[in-house]
């Protein structure tokens, strides 16, 4: 049901953008949307509700009649087997409770059940109460050691609305983590370290749940076996273990693990299907929220020209309620990637506007003071700039709220001056690399790196990371940039921080995100002084569809070209550690 239920949510945000819009969306940014993996959008919407939740939605997975895979699952908990699963349905927990006599089956289901639950009762080993993992709370005791135990990464139906399955909310800083977080990454280490692993029918669509599995897998180590799998996923998987993966499904291989079986009948019961039960929550979710969250999608997914017409329309029918200063920095966010003169003039009197207003919570003001310093940094970087953004952050973060919410600030404000301050060393490479102005733009380099890294280590504590894709690679320019100014090779990890940040904007479908990771593949290769790879990377850059670069991208391969130039016409002298003239090739 995990892709129906994605599907749909999809299409109703699209319909309600439709609608607010007057037919004016297409269906260019659904199709980009739908192409790649799978996104948080229940939390999404969640997030641009004024009030109320989505929790209702859980009616729609509510299981009343397990599967023959939920009781397979059971029976292979009941011995022992560790279990972890991404679908927060009942279906296992109902199955285990029937096979040991805790619950008993609905009266209206046909007798063919009655008398084949009789029989799995009879191969059903002596098991105490299945223990269930789902809550943050859960996750928190470190209880991974229990068996029986069923870990449910993507939370529960039945633990009710408490930030679990409306699942990991998104703030506006991060619509979906690139990781699991650290006490859902030690359940799925347990898993991995505890025996030979069998993976069944995860198709690697969930991005936090494959990168932070990929990582663990050892050859010899795990089954992966699913009805169909992307050519890339499978790819990663050989490379890991060139006998993985397999095509089977979940009943046959649970079958063969478990040995022999009575049958579990397939008769049709009596209920309501899940696309009406959707339809039914669906009609309660209010429009403006689908269509928030389907434009705050376009803009995570790097459709800029889409997101900013959905979102004008949103803020111009949310301007006389409290959600106006939200909407309108998503609206802001969606300009200042798109990039254009014009979009960065507007998008700096959004951040202004939202951040000098009396009804703007603490949070919001203090996004909103240093996301419009790093808009004013893109288009004018001085150090002055990076100075005020330094003092902002400071004040930004003493209206933060306490707990989490000021770590995120922090994070925030962090990210914000690292922004700033790389801009600012970009800025000095565009006047030029002599000696003199050379340390300088070092010191702020340098500062840039620093500053980044303390955003990155104050991420993994924060629950939900600053758009940890995005602050990622920003930490990896301001690194290769260090090592250009200093004349040293990029660090040995560099290409494979670039790569995990390159496969995380391919599962969003962030076209311009793919784009920015060309542009830093190039500067990579410019610190490396490979000349070589330098003028196939920089011809490379280009947006994957083959439209017209933003102009800030455009900007920035002029820029690379140039510092590429320059570096060729330096003397040692003028820069230790750079070859003159053979160092680098122009494209």
């Amino acid at each position: 049901m995990g892709d129906e239920f994605h599907d749909a949510l999809l299409h109703g945000c699209f319909d309600a953008a439709s609608a607010i819009t007057r037919g004016a969306v297409t269906t260019l940014g659904l199709d980009l949307l739908m192409s790649g993996g799978r996104r948080n959008i229940l939390g999404c919407i969640e997030d641009c509700l004024d009030s109320g939740t989505v929790a209702a939605v859980l009616d729609c997975m509510r299981v009343r009649l397990p599967t023959e895979e939920h009781l397979l699952c059971a029976m292979l908990a009941a011995r022992g087997v560790l279990q972890l699963t991404l679908n927060f349905d009942n279906g296992i927990e109902l199955a285990y409770a029937l096979l040991t006599g805790r619950a008993q089956l609905p009266r209206d289901v046909p007798a063919d059940y009655a008398r084949a639950l009789a029989r799995w009762r009879e191969a059903m080993p002596a098991a105490p109460p299945l223990r269930v993992m789902a809550t943050p709370r859960d996750f928190a005791s470190r209880g991974v050691g229990h068996r029986p135990l069923l870990v449910k990464l993507r939370g529960s139906v039945d633990v009710g609305a408490d930030g679990t399955v409306v699942p990991l909310r998104p703030t506006m800083e991060d619509l979906e983590c690139t990781l699991l977080d650290d006490d859902r990454r030690e359940a799925l280490s347990e898993a991995v370290t505890g025996g030979r692993l069998l993976v069944i029918g995860h198709s690697g669509r969930d991005l936090d749940v494959f990168e932070t599995l990929e990582a663990m897998l050892r050859p010899d180590g795990f089954d992966w076996i699913a009805p169909q799998l992307d050519d890339k996923v499978a790819a990663r998987l050989s490379a890991v273990d060139p006998q993985q993966p397999r095509l089977g499904t979940a009943r046959h291989v649970l079958r063969a693990e478990l040995g022999e079986l009575p049958d579990w009948p397939s008769v049709a019961v009596a209920g309501s299907p899940f696309s009406q039960r959707f339809a039914t929550w669906w009609r309660c979710v209010p429009q403006l929220a689908a269509a928030e969250a389907y434009g705050w999608m376009l803009s995570e997914a790097g459709h800029h020209g889409e997101a900013v017409l959905v979102l004008r329309a949103v803020a111009a029918g949310t301007s006389r309620r409290p959600a106006s200063a939200r909407v309108r920095l998503r609206l802001a966010d969606a300009l200042a990637r798109r990039g254009g003169r014009e979009d960065l003039a507007e998008a700096a009197v959004l951040y202004a506007k939202t951040s000098r207003g009396r009804s703007t919570p603490a949070g919001l003001r203090a996004y909103a003071i240093t996301r419009g310093l790093e808009c004013r940094a893109d288009r004018a970087p001085t150090v002055p700039v990076l100075l005020a953004a330094a003092a902002s952050g400071v004040g930004a973060a003493v209206f933060a709220q306490s707990g989490h919410g000021r770590l995120r600030v922090m994070i925030r404000v962090l990210a914000g001056i690292g922004h700033v301050a790389v801009r600012c060393t970009e800025a000095g490479l565009e006047r030029g690399l002599s000696r003199s102005g050379r340390s300088s733009t070092v010191l702020v380099a340098r500062a840039a790196a620093r500053v980044l890294e303390s955003a990155w280590r104050r991420s993994m504590l924060a629950g939900t990371v600053t758009r940890q894709s995005d602050l990622e690679l920003l930490r990896l320019r301001a690194d290769l940039l260090l090592a250009l100014l200093r004349g040293t090779p990029p660090a040995p990890d560099a290409s494979a921080r670039l790569a995990g940040v390159e496969r995380a904007y391919a599962h969003r479908g962030n076209r311009s995100g793919v784009v920015e990771v060309r542009l830093t593949r190039a500067l990579m290769l410019l610190a490396a002084r490979d000349a070589s790879g330098f003028t196939l990377a920089i011809h490379a850059v280009g947006d994957p569809t083959g439209a017209e670069l933003r102009p800030r991208t455009a900007s920035e391969v002029v820029s690379l070209r140039t510092w590429a130039s320059r570096l060729e016409m330096m003397s040692d002298s003028d820069h230790p550690g750079i070859v003159r003239a053979t160092a680098v090739g122009h494209a």
